[in-house]
């Protein structure tokens, strides 16, 4: 037994300004969905996009803390909420696209880099002379070159060891867009044997972006 739950407030659309407004009102137009269904993926979308330009600062702190939403919607079989979610992140999709355009040429130009900057190095260290003549050499070298950032932005039912890897290796900001929000917390992330482990990692991960 359970309580009925009272009326949901309308949601306020307004709030959200002209250019997160005008995307929220666009999407309830199309999809025909409550507002609160239109608006909840307009402000996480939102929330990718600002994440990696900026922190927010806790007045009573002084702290800074990574400008990231954490939320969940929930709704009914037929409420048009993953229709509502492809309608606000398609633009994080089309920017995925061109990201993997860019990666294809960069990664081969790396590869190349890497494969001169290997045999470099190995030149150098069978060089003649004493420590410092070799070290000399070394440091002629250079410095090794930088692998480009994987071209991923979003993420739908990582594992923690995914997770960690698209932080190290990708881009400055990661959003995890899910259909079925139980299933990837119960399932794949909070898990009853590694809920404490996954939890800890997270957190370290967050103090770090934080004050990192």
């Amino acid at each position: 037994m359970r309580r009925d739950a009272p009326p949901a407030e309308p949601f306020p659309i307004d709030a959200l300004g002209e250019v997160l407004g005008s995307a929220a009102s666009a999407i309830i137009d199309k999809v025909r969905c409550a507002d609160a269904l239109a608006a909840s993926p307009i402000l996480a979308a939102a929330s990718l996009a600002a994440q990696s330009h900026a922190d927010v600062e806790i007045p009573a702190t002084g702290s800074a803390r990574p400008l990231s939403l954490y939320i969940v919607s929930v709704a009914g079989t037929g409420e048009r909420k993953s229709a509502a979610d492809g309608e606000a992140i398609w633009p994080i999709r089309k920017r995925e696209k061109a990201l993997r355009e860019l990666y294809d040429g960069d990664l081969l130009v790396y590869r190349r880099a890497k494969r001169a900057f290997d045999a470099s190095l190995a030149k150098a260290e069978k060089a003649k002379g004493d420590r410092h003549e070799i070290e000399a050499a070394i440091r002629d070298v250079g410095d090794e070159p930088v692998a480009p950032l994987l071209p991923i932005l979003t993420s739908d039912e990582p594992t923690i060891e995914g997770l960690h890897k698209l932080f190290e290796k990708g881009q400055p900001a990661l959003g995890l867009f899910s259909d079925e929000g139980g299933t990837f917390l119960v399932e794949r992330f909070f898990g009853s044997t590694h809920i404490m482990p996954r939890c800890r990692s997270c957190k370290s991960r967050y103090e770090r972006q934080a004050h990192g």
